[in-house]
């Protein structure tokens, strides 16, 4: 409930900003002028330009940690394995030893 409070005056605290900056415009040029658009739609488009490209690369780089942690994975059985069978040829010259002595 804490969150969805936080969020709905987040959402009010934005309003009011845009809405004392919507006198605030600029021109902006994308293979044509467009004039006059407010400053905070320009912002604001940027933004979500800005996640819009943020989100692909994010998935990519998450799926090569994952390849990573799996790559990791394997290396410590691999390693867990060795150290399994040197315990066990541990075993195997300790008990040959202690033939020999007795």
């Amino acid at each position: 409930m804490k969150r969805f409070i936080g969020l709905l005056l987040l959402i009010v605290l934005i309003v009011v900003i845009a809405g004392f900056n919507l006198q605030n415009t600029c021109n902006i040029w994308i293979i044509k002028t467009f004039k006059g658009i407010p400053v905070f739609y320009a912002l604001l488009a940027s933004f979500i330009l800005g996640v819009l490209v943020t989100i692909p690369i994010m998935l990519v780089s998450n799926g090569e940690k994952s390849k990573a942690k799996k790559e990791s994975k394997s290396e410590k059985e691999i390693k867990s394995e060795k150290e399994q069978e040197d315990e066990s040829l541990g075993e195997k010259t300790d008990s040959k030893s202690d033939g020999i002595e007795k």
